[in-house]
């Protein structure tokens, strides 16, 4: 029972993480997309990962006109864990993705699919303590990483930049995920940051930070959990300039609510996000919401 409980709750920790990607600039992005560190456990596991996210966009003209635009982004990764050591880990990340922009009827104006960026990091457990009762246990893990640039780009000025499934820049990756569990509780937060660099086309996004706190409740082979997201993502510079007609800059508050459930080896997770708080690119976007399915089968 002990170990199938960590395994539950090493779980909830790698589905609570942030994942850059190209679209990630325009606003929030789902915490639960799979790449973090596992606080709660260093084991070797593959995992699949979908996560879909919705926004509305709208511009004005000097006419007093406007239009809106609705885009939607899917995301497909598959997730590679290695345990190295008791300390280290390896992971890496493939992803697929699709995303198109609808018009004001509903036409699609654009669409965008392929391979996307793929990243790799390796993670170190400063912390692994678990109290002689098997009660109470404190997890602490850091990492460092980079986002490879595998998925096709767009120059800036391009009007499908925004959906594209790359960047075309390598990205350096950091994040820390604690947890702690007491009983049938878990409590855990993640704090992640990106710096990307500049691509081909002289094209350096801004940076990003994410943290997110949760907390769990186990209840049988179901771990239900609730918490909130903060994601920032900053303005991006054209050959060296401050891009002004920037839609990437971001500030986002996410409520997040979902359930997780083992069966075996294998662990599903299924969450729901829906902003309470937002600016994104000066209040033209607008986040409408997210959601992710999961399952990843654990080796050891």
């Amino acid at each position: 029972m002990k170990i199938q409980t960590k395994r539950l709750l090493f779980a909830v920790i790698l589905f609570f993480t942030v994942n850059a990607n190209a679209c990630d600039v325009c606003g929030g992005v789902n915490s639960a997309l799979g790449l973090g560190t596992g606080a709660q456990g260093n084991r070797t596991l593959f995992g699949l990962n979908f996560s879909h996210r919705s926004y509305t966009s709208t511009t004005h003209s000097l006419l007093g006109t406007h239009s809106t635009t609705f885009e939607q982004f899917n995301r497909l990764e598959a997730i590679a864990q290695i345990k190295l050591s008791e300390k280290w880990q390896l992971k890496g990340t493939f992803v697929y993705s699709d995303a198109l922009q609808l018009s004001e009827d509903k036409k699609v104006n654009m669409r965008l699919s392929g391979i996307g960026d793929a990243s790799i990091s390796t993670n170190y457990f400063i912390a692994d303590n678990v109290d002689s009762t098997g009660n109470k246990s404190f997890r602490w893990s850091v990492g460092l990483g980079a986002k490879l640039p595998t998925g096709k780009f767009t120059t800036p000025h391009s009007d499908s930049m925004i959906i594209a499934p790359g960047t075309g820049s390598f990205d350096a990756l950091a994040q820390s995920n604690i947890l702690f569990r007491y009983k049938k509780w878990s409590f855990i937060n993640e704090i992640q940051f990106g710096l990307p660099f500049q691509n081909k086309f002289e094209h350096r996004r801004g940076i990003s930070l994410n943290t997110s706190i949760y907390a769990m409740r186990k209840v049988g082979e179901f771990g239900i959990f609730g918490g909130v997201q903060v994601s920032y993502n900053g303005t991006d510079y054209i050959s060296g300039a401050r891009n002004s007609a920037s839609v990437m800059n971001s500030f986002v508050v996410l409520p997040t609510l979902g359930t997780i459930y083992k069966a075996g080896d294998f662990v599903f997770q299924g969450n729901f996000q829906k902003p309470i708080w937002q600016t994104i690119a000066d209040g033209h976007v607008k986040q409408n919401f997210a959601f992710t399915l999961s399952a990843i089968y654990l080796f050891n």
